[in-house]
């Protein structure tokens, strides 16, 4: 009969390998010990016990088909999976990373956004001193051109007082040759008279009163002449030391008004200076308030941050409390109903209705026919398979409800990790706030000292900026407009 059940039923299965993770995890679903795979060894005497192995013998090779079934059936039918912690850990970590990049991405355009800001205010600086030295420049470009405008007009007044000085004496030196002249001019005329006169006083004694009047109107005529010719003379000289005196005069008056300029451009200069001065008073206070303005906003933020933080801190404590009472409440209620319900499960009794059929068939076996008699012994059979079913079944609801509490605490582990996450997040985001406000400061402070600075020492500062190239062409190009060398070989890079 043993030989019979063997070839009516399937080949001996596969067994599973006990030590695999998954086969494990399908025994623990289905609730199957290990025992319970293994063949039975007993030895049937009879054909009810023949039978009754054939039984359990199909039993387990379903079991056995089960557990093949629902190991190679993927993590979604073992409940819980054992790779859900490092997935979370993956994703709290590819948050954290998301949230560092956006971070640092923000804090490189801030300082992209403060280096250029330092840039241009140094720029502007440098061309403010270049136009200022070009004005200064301009400045002594005019008081030289001035000076040689000076020495020029004293130099050719200086030529012209000399011409006039050889003019008077060329006048003079004409002046006496004519008057020399005049003289013997007139001895030679009044000698040729004189021998006319002899000449004729024999000759024309009748002519002699009109020779008379005719020498005494040559010689008012002769006086008039030279009177006239003297008067000439002085009338050109003074003539010309009237001109003399004008253009001593108009010289006065030019020297006058080019030192009454020079003494407004003086003044002026004085004026121009003090106002550099004030002016430089000016923004220098106004950085100093600005700067104490921006530290009581930073502080005040810092304040505001303290106090957010503090109320996130109480938000997070009372939301930790609230969820701790109710998952105690809920944990109690839980354990007060799993309790009654294994209590009512162990106070259960077999039902009545299958201790009565099986004692009244055990009482009239005798009566009974052969076919009754084998559906008595499959029901007996079927009892005890039942019983090993329901012990099965229980182990695992059991399990079940361990996987389900697990995974209820895998998601309260998630959950409680996801705060931490976002807290760390949030810390290090006020930890980059912070240190892009003391950037910000550390930066505005030596901007500060740039545009105080002079351009030598401004040389010094700037080597430890790291410029863009077009800034730094730029920067470059103002240094050598106003005669100083490059600030480093990175900046010129």
């Amino acid at each position: 009969m043993t030989a019979s059940v063997e070839t009516t039923m399937q080949p001996e299965p596969l067994m599973p390998d006990l030590s695999s993770p998954r086969v494990q995890a399908a025994m623990r679903v289905l609730g199957v010990l290990p025992e319970e795979l293994e063949r039975r060894t007993e030895l049937a005497t009879g054909e009810k016990e023949q039978r009754k192995l054939a039984m359990f013998e199909r039993k387990r090779r379903q079991l056995i088909d089960e557990i093949h079934v629902l190991s190679t059936a993927g993590s979604g039918g073992l409940g819980v999976s054992l790779s859900i912690p490092h997935s979370q850990r993956r994703r709290q970590n590819a948050f954290l990373n998301k949230v560092m990049e956006a971070e640092r991405a923000n804090l490189e355009r801030m300082e992209i956004a403060a280096k250029r800001d330092v840039q241009k205010v140094v720029m502007n600086e440098l061309e403010t001193k270049l136009v200022m030295q070009q004005g200064a420049k301009r400045l002594e470009d005019g008081e030289a051109r001035l000076n040689r405008l000076i020495r020029d007009r004293d130099e050719k007044l200086r030529v012209q007082r000399k011409e006039a000085q050889k003019r008077n004496e060329r006048i003079a030196e004409v002046r006496m040759r004519a008057a020399s002249e005049q003289a013997k001019d007139a001895e030679h005329t009044m000698h040729q008279l004189e021998e006319a006169m002899q000449r004729v006083e024999s000759k024309m004694g009748a002519l002699q009163e009109g020779r008379a009047e005719t020498r005494q109107q040559s010689a008012e005529k002769l006086a008039s002449i030279q009177e006239r010719q003297h008067r000439l003379v002085e009338d050109k000289l003074h003539s010309r030391e009237h001109q003399y005196e004008t253009i001593m005069n108009h010289h006065a008056e030019t020297t006058d008004r080019l030192q009454q300029r020079l003494q407004s451009r003086q003044s002026q200069s004085e004026e121009i200076l003090q106002k550099q001065q004030s002016s430089m008073m000016r923004v220098r206070e106004k950085w100093e308030n600005k700067q104490r303005e921006i530290q009581e906003h930073h502080f005040n933020n810092l304040s505001r941050h303290e106090k957010a933080r503090e109320k996130r801190q109480a938000a997070a404590q009372e939301y930790a409390r609230n969820l701790s009472k109710a998952n105690s409440k809920a944990r109690s209620a839980f354990e007060s109903r799993y309790e009654n319900v294994q209590r009512e499960f162990a106070k259960k009794s077999p039902d009545r209705r299958l201790t009565k059929s099986t004692g009244s068939l055990a009482c009239s076996e005798k009566n009974l026919s052969d076919s009754q008699l084998l559906v008595l012994e499959q029901r007996k059979h079927y009892i005890d398979l039942a019983v090993s079913n329901r012990h099965r079944l229980q182990r695992a609801h059991h399990n079940a409800q361990e996987q389900h509490l697990a995974k209820l605490q895998a998601v309260r582990d998630r959950v409680d990790a996801l705060l931490e996450s976002k807290a760390r997040a949030d810390d290090r985001r006020m930890v980059m706030q912070r240190n892009c406000a003391v950037q910000k400061s550390h930066l505005e402070h030596e901007m500060f000292k740039i545009k105080s600075a002079p351009p030598e020492k401004m040389t010094g500062m700037l080597r430890d900026l790291k410029l863009e190239p077009k800034a730094a062409a730029r920067i470059q190009e103002l240094q050598q407009q106003l005669g100083m060398g490059p600030a480093s070989a990175d900046e010129t890079a």
